[in-house]
């Protein structure tokens, strides 16, 4: 398929493409959008959609990677090297508020937290988890099964509570859950499967005494 001719005028087509999903998302329920409804917002043809995405459900996942920033973990998940958990995460949410466009991607993840798709909910579930594995240098291989299965908890957990929040839903609110005691005992637990040592003792247990 050819490339689309770009309109040196204004924004190209991928960006009103992009442009048009995020603003439906925020007017109507997922279920509700088309290719036809994208296309005709972002007043390009059905073959220009297909040039850039192979459907809707690949162009929600492109632009919701495109939205996370993986500086994102390290500063709101506030899990440091060697299993040592900083409860006090102020400061990251303070550094957190100076990336570029912050307010406008948070909301728009919690456009997926609160949509009626599983789809995007799950998008949104699994990519923070990614992103927190990756902060940490785990994979999911590494994991046991009852780590994984806390990894569950704690994720949907979260983006629950997003979808919860609604409207309220922000950076400065989520810090003030951070600094509950649940909040405490979320990051707690996330520090302890983070642990360098409790991982390696995992993987090499010592010799039974003879």
């Amino acid at each position: 398929m050819a490339r689309p001719r770009k309109d040196t005028s204004g924004p190209g087509a991928r960006e009103r493409l992009a442009n048009a999903f995020w603003t439906m998302l925020s007017e109507m329920t997922y279920s509700e959008m088309t290719v036809s409804t994208i296309s005709s917002r972002a007043k390009v043809n059905h073959n220009t959609f297909y040039y850039y995405f192979g459907s809707i459900e690949e162009m929600a996942q492109v632009l919701f990677d495109e939205n996370m920033l993986p500086e994102l973990p390290k500063m709101l998940l506030p899990v440091l090297s060697g299993g040592v958990c900083d409860l006090s995460a102020t400061k990251g949410f303070d550094e957190a508020e100076a990336l570029p466009d912050l307010s406008a991607r948070f909301s728009r993840a919690r456009l997926f937290a609160q949509s009626d798709s599983s789809l995007l909910v799950r998008i949104l579930r699994d990519s923070i988890r990614k992103l927190w594995l990756d902060t940490v240098g785990l994979e999911e291989a590494d994991l046991s099964v009852a780590e994984s299965d806390q990894l569950t908890y704690i994720f949907g957990g979260l983006v629950a509570l997003i979808a919860t929040m609604g409207e309220d839903a922000s950076p400065e609110r989520m810090a003030q859950f951070v600094e509950s005691p649940a909040g405490h005992g979320i990051f707690a637990t996330l520090s302890r499967i983070a642990a360098a040592e409790k991982r390696e003792n995992q993987t090499n247990p010592p010799a039974p005494s003879v």
